[in-house]
């Protein structure tokens, strides 16, 4: 049997557009025995539990980002005894540029062959989870993210005693750069509900409970906290999801419901990060500086890519998802 090393750099949303491609990976080369080396890129290991009920990967292992030199010393330390661990045929890299010290410690001992998997400019401007297939040469397949009866029906349960429709919004988010003032969501959901009754559902990490906290006093609606893969589930239950460019987007479209991105224009290419899957509306509003890759803005907080998107135009757009019948078309 075969053995393919996959490097993959990123966190909870990296991993998330990345793992329709692991699967398609693992399904073209089922005599294959694949493991995985995933380099977090924020200094701590939650997306690990994403990959809590999958067969994708025999052995996984899990590295934070180095800090200082020693640091780094270490990260080549962990990569030579995970490459040493076996003899492997192949690695394939799922990173922005090819690590040249982790491929050349591959080449001395293992001296097998080197894919780099990532968006090229070739490809034009296309979401990176496209990128990942064409990158691979496979052909686009549906992906349903694995979660378990028990997962599902807990879901389901955590739903069932909130007035339906339940609408999930992220309003949070580690970048500056990408987050929509809250005053703005408040005039949003206010000319939302003119039209139809919803209950929000507020998403986030640790940092943004206090805006969380604060949209729940103005607007109603629920907090939900929960794991990754809790989140998933509950999400499942939800009619869309509507807010900023962050892990919570990514947790939605693994969801599968329709979602709403308000996003920043500081993105290259600007389809980078939209989330998998389709029937999703981005709204991008492009300015002198777009394309900036900023994640903190240097003309203000807000950015003022994001201050240019209006409640209005988004209401107007969104504002079918309150239709049942309009919901249905959109999904199928």
């Amino acid at each position: 049997m075969k053995r393919c090393l996959v490097y993959h750099v990123g966190s909870i949303g990296d991993t998330l557009v990345a793992m329709p491609s692991f699967a398609a990976l693992k399904k073209q080369y089922p005599d294959c025995r694949f493991d995985l080396l995933n380099l977090s890129i924020v200094r701590n290991r939650v997306h690990a539990e994403l990959y809590g009920n999958d067969d994708l990967f025999e052995h996984k292992t899990f590295l934070l980002p180095p800090e200082n030199k020693w640091g780094k010393l270490q990260l080549y330390f962990d990569f030579l005894r995970a490459v040493r661990r076996e003899k492997y045929d192949a690695l394939t890299c799922f990173s922005p540029v090819l690590p040249r010290v982790l491929t050349k410690c591959f080449r001395m001992f293992c001296g097998g062959t080197i894919h780099h998997v990532f968006l090229t400019p070739e490809m034009g401007d296309i979401p990176l989870w496209r990128a990942y297939f064409r990158a691979l040469d496979l052909p686009e397949e549906e992906y349903t993210f694995p979660l378990t009866t028990e997962e599902l029906e807990q879901g389901s349960r955590a739903a069932a005693s909130l007035e339906t429709p339940l609408f999930a919004f992220g309003i949070g988010g580690n970048q500056q750069a990408c987050r929509y003032p809250l005053e703005r969501y408040e005039a949003l959901i206010t000319d939302l509900k003119k039209n139809g009754s919803f209950t929000p559902v507020w998403l986030g990490g640790d940092a943004d409970l206090p805006a969380m906290e604060r949209m729940q006093k103005t607007c109603g609606g629920i907090l939900f906290r929960g794991t990754l893969r809790e989140t998933i589930a509950f999400l499942r239950q939800c009619r869309c999801y509507i807010g900023n460019d962050t892990g919570s987007l990514h947790l939605a479209a693994a969801a599968g419901i329709p979602c709403a991105v308000i996003g920043s224009a500081h993105n290259v290419p600007p389809h980078m990060w939209h989330p998998m899957g389709d029937g999703h509306l981005v709204f991008r509003h492009e300015i002198a500086c777009a394309g900036c890759e900023e994640r903190i803005c240097p003309k203000g907080d807000p950015a003022p890519c994001m201050t240019g998107h209006s409640p209005d135009r988004i209401r107007d757009e969104i504002g079918q998802w309150l239709n049942p019948t309009e919901m249905n078309k959109l999904i199928s």
